[in-house]
């Protein structure tokens, strides 16, 4: 895996808060998160408000902030935590488990970004804007992803029919189930968590 080149100074300081144990003095709930360069020791006191973020008219801003492997990684995040930049990807582990309440604020928008960015790299910049122009004007970022979302429910409404084909209706109910807090035993209705579960299934039996 590709390790980005760090600056003496950056290094000096990701050093000085990844790669020690926890220190005494973070009270509250020590948490860890483990970024390219090492273990980042926190609390829920150090994780800042998410940033309003937008990538409609920079996507390759994106590419740099989404995460820390990769060489387009530029260690500008607008969230920082002990003196270190997180990128994007790791903003699910830092908001969800440490302010749910953020996570539900920003979920929407981080998955989106996940898919706009995996589909920017594994076409290529030049790739992806072949892809979303028309007449030979890009796309604008906002339609792209209503377009990548429609794809997405297709794939997902595909897998299901897969699903539906590959069990008869007892096996069905039976794999695709699941419980409510009051122990009652229901059907998977939602196309997306059916196609999930069945993804798992079928990379388990490769």
């Amino acid at each position: 895996m590709h390790e980005p080149s760090l600056d003496t100074s950056f290094q000096n300081e990701i050093t000085e808060h990844t790669l020690v144990g926890p220190s005494a003095h973070i009270a509250h709930s020590p948490r860890s998160i483990i970024l390219q360069c090492g273990i980042l020791y926190y609390s829920i006191r150090d994780i800042p408000d998410p940033p309003g973020l937008s990538f409609v008219h920079d996507l390759s801003k994106l590419d740099r902030l989404w995460d820390d492997s990769s060489p387009q990684w530029d260690r500008l995040s607008p969230v920082v935590i002990r003196g270190v930049p997180i990128a994007i990807i790791h903003w699910q582990t830092i908001y969800c488990y440490g302010h749910n309440r953020w996570w539900r604020g920003i979920s929407q928008k981080w998955y989106q970004w996940k898919f706009l960015v995996a589909e920017y790299r594994s076409l290529s910049p030049t790739g992806f804007w072949c892809k979303y122009c028309h007449d030979g004007v890009p796309l604008k970022v906002t339609c792209i992803m209503r377009l990548q979302c429609q794809a997405r429910r297709a794939e997902d409404d595909a897998m299901v029919t897969r699903a539906h084909l590959a069990y008869n209706a007892e096996e069905f109910a039976h794999i695709f189930a699941y419980r409510t807090t009051g122990r009652v035993t229901r059907v998977m209705t939602d196309a997306r968590t059916i196609a999930q579960l069945y993804r798992r299934i079928l990379a388990r039996q490769c």
